[in-house]
């Protein structure tokens, strides 16, 4: 865990001074944030640097890395774009807005569904936000009865219900600065736990205790943390027969040749379920903007337009070519529901 943190730091320094040295030259603006909106801000980008030139770059530091580069203060004059796969919460956007002394906005640009995914041709696993809690979570309450919380000694899918057929449990996720996480985390694990009479009890009585124990996941390898490069996650279950993997609907839909989803909740992830929420993992991907850089900016004024425009994300735009669900494609239902994560 150390050393994973420590290479994160690493990677978000190296991200920094090439933010700097981009600003330096006034010529270039670096993009921060999401591996899952990557493709559809990487299209966008190709889309404003018309005439060749490598204006706009993106540095894939998933959302909570980019959230920590986009909010530094020294950084007003670059990083001026956030790709996000989840809501900044309450407390970021506040501190963020302090330490900017600056607007932030936020932009919905349509929707995705968090897909668990395995090897094509498997015999498919049939999995509930239960299933999933207790297979990931580390430490399970010892029965109904004791809400005492022990380690979780669930080896197979089958030790978590009969139904299920007796693979171990190995599952390849992103790390822990992955805005993919953090909506799984909050969209399937909480879920899942809140279907346990004791964790019903824990949330009623101690909220932060709730949280804590909910969000910590296994680190006996039954989860695998992956990095940000949604490719390793593919390669992983794609080549490894009982391994499942953690990815956006538009990596799966793209390589349904070797990979396939898994059904939540007895839904399967498409792009109906997911525009009219019936699937449980369905979520917003958006992008952050600091309004100062918007107005004084031309490339960052540029980018905001085209990825807003409906040749990009309307029911027929280019990005939903690309895997996108259009906001167009939201039923009146799905509008109101609270899919913040």
């Amino acid at each position: 865990m150390i050393r994973i943190l420590f290479t994160s730091l690493i990677s978000a320094a190296a991200v920094l001074k090439s933010a700097v040295a981009m600003d330096m030259s006034g010529d270039e603006v670096i993009i921060v944030g999401s591996s899952t909106v990557t493709p559809f801000g990487q299209a966008v980008v190709e889309r404003v640097n018309t005439d060749g030139a490598q204006r706009l770059v993106i540095d894939t530091t998933g959302t909570s890395g980019g959230i920590s580069l986009f909010c530094r203060s020294e950084t007003i004059s670059f990083a001026p774009i956030l790709l996000a796969s989840r809501a900044m919460t309450e407390e970021e956007m506040k501190a963020c807005s302090v330490q900017l002394a600056d607007e932030i906005r936020e932009y919905k640009v349509g929707l995705s569904g968090i897909v668990l995914a395995e090897k094509a041709g498997n015999r498919p696993l049939k999995l509930t936000t239960s299933h999933i809690y207790r297979a990931l979570a580390a430490f399970l309450p010892s029965s109904d009865e004791d809400c005492v919380f022990v380690s979780n000694k669930n080896e197979t899918w089958h030790d978590i219900d009969p139904a299920l057929p007796k693979r171990p449990i190995q599952v390849f996720g992103p790390p822990a600065t992955s805005g993919t996480r953090g909506s799984f985390l909050s969209l399937a694990m909480e879920h899942g736990a809140l279907q346990d009479t004791c964790i019903q009890v824990l949330k009623a009585r101690d909220k932060e205790h709730f949280y804590r124990v909910v969000h910590d996941l296994r680190v006996d390898g039954a989860w695998i943390d992956a990095g940000e490069n949604n490719h390793t996650i593919i390669a992983a279950i794609s080549g490894i027969p009982d391994a499942v993997g953690i990815l956006g609907y538009a990596d799966v839909a793209a390589y349904s040749d070797i990979i396939t989803s898994l059904t939540i909740n007895g839904v399967s992830p498409n792009l109906s379920t997911i525009a009219s929420g019936d699937y449980a993992l369905s979520r917003f991907l958006r992008f952050y903007t600091k309004l100062g850089a918007e107005k004084n900016n031309t490339l960052v004024s540029e980018f905001v337009a085209e990825m807003t425009s409906q040749e990009a994300i309307g029911a027929s735009g280019y990005l939903v070519d690309q895997g996108l669900i259009s906001l167009d494609s939201m039923s009146m239902e799905t509008a109101v529901l609270d899919l913040s994560n």
